[in-house]
């Protein structure tokens, strides 16, 4: 198996953006490869799907109706389209599988998409698609944000985040701020207990964009790469609020980036922090609560961390995630697929602290980043999690329960 040397940080004053193409958060460093530990199992069943032509830098997915979606997370990035009755339904068989189309959103320059979401599918009659950006300078105009696109139109609607180059979280609670302690989570907090809740929410910074979803309730929630908030939206008062933030950002300022957001079908919002080597990976479960403050649970994966991407069963009892091993982290090793089943719940204050079942995906380059479960139920793929791979393509587990 090949191993992929991880990019290092580019640090704009002393905030962190990685250098990667992918735009995901392994930001690492050295080249002190060595064997994967042999207590690490290999996760069977699954499938490295790839065709010519589908580029690097796979980092977010979702479906619609019949479709499955992967955004690419770089300058000048699509979203690829593939038919889910065209995908294998084992893992047998061909793992060439063509896309039935694609999509390039229309990015101002030094700007880059990262998460994406279709809105809710339970009859609230909406089918828009939403956008994360991030600017890859911090001079950069038009990152910073959340919009809303028909899919395949030129022209979005922007719906949160400041898209100045002074949204940027360089010229917030960075370096260049004025919100003290710089460039910390203190930092962000202060600046954020202070612009929300706000009925401006185009107009306040939540820094470079992550992880999206539009919750049951219709309430929009979305994640920061640079402030280490949570935020939830009222689109039809055109309100916003912070839900949680940090209260630190771990080594590097790592523990600031949020890259994922998902739900299940009670309605839970969950959030995956990317975690640091001092702070394990953490995930929330947050309870929407419309107008009312939400209820916000955690988990912490201690000795785990890079984590990009992030997959709940329908009944929330099991989560799936990426991550590597805090002794690994500055090595060039695959990223490893955690599991937890039947997690309890602790507060942000005390997660709890559920031990995870770990196994290494086949294949080469391995960098797992967004994910997404079908479960038994849905017609069209039963009983697989897929999940966006940075070098090309993605993969297909199937039968992810049983890990």
């Amino acid at each position: 198996m090949k191993r992929i040397l991880l990019a290092a940080p580019v640090l704009v004053g002393v905030v962190a953006i990685s250098a990667c193409s992918s735009g995901s958060g392994h930001d690492a460093s050295g080249d002190t490869a060595g064997p994967v530990a042999a207590s690490v199992p290999t996760t069977a069943n699954t499938l490295q799907i790839s065709y010519d032509g589908v580029p690097t830098g796979l980092l977010s997915v979702d479906t619609l109706k019949t479709d499955v979606y992967f955004a690419q997370s770089g300058l000048g990035g699509s979203i690829y389209t593939w038919r889910l009755k065209d995908l294998p339904k084992s893992a047998t068989g061909s793992a060439g599988v063509k896309p039935s189309g694609s999509w390039k959103p229309p990015l101002p320059d030094k700007v880059k998409m990262e998460g994406i979401a279709f809105s809710d599918k339970k009859g609230q009659g909406k089918d828009d698609i939403l956008i994360t950006r991030k600017a890859t300078n911090v001079n950069a105009t038009g990152g910073n944000s959340v919009w809303s696109y028909d899919y395949g139109a030129d022209e979005g609607q922007h719906l949160a985040g400041n898209t100045a180059a002074a949204g940027n979280g360089y010229y917030t609670w960075g370096p260049a701020g004025s919100w003290k302690p710089l460039n910390s989570a203190g930092g962000a907090i202060n600046y954020t207990e202070h612009n929300f809740p706000t009925d401006a929410p185009t107009k306040v910074s939540i820094g470079d964009g992550g992880g999206v979803v539009r919750a049951d309730n219709g309430y929009l929630y979305y994640g920061s790469l640079q402030s280490g908030c949570v935020y939830k939206q009222d689109e039809q008062n055109n309100t916003a609020e912070s839900v949680h933030c940090t209260t630190s950002w771990g080594s590097g300022g790592q523990n600031a980036s949020i890259y994922a957001l998902t739900e299940d079908d009670a309605g839970h919002v969950y959030a995956a922090y990317q975690g640091a080597k001092d702070i394990g990976t953490t995930i929330l479960r947050i309870t929407p609560g419309g107008a009312k403050p939400d209820t916000v649970e955690a988990i912490q994966l201690d000795g785990y961390l890079r984590t990009a991407g992030v997959a709940v069963s329908p009944d929330g009892a099991q989560l799936w995630a990426g991550g590597i091993d805090v002794a690994r982290a500055d090595t060039t090793q695959p990223d490893l697929l955690l599991s937890v089943k039947d997690p309890t719940w602790g507060t942000p204050e005390s997660p709890g602290r559920p031990t995870p079942n770990i196994s290494e995906v086949p294949g080469e380059a391995v960098w797992l980043n967004g994910m997404l479960y079908f479960d038994k139920k849905n017609p069209n793929l039963s009983d697989v999690l897929l999940i966006a791979n940075n070098s090309g393509g993605f993969f297909m587990v199937f039968d992810p329960e049983g890990l």
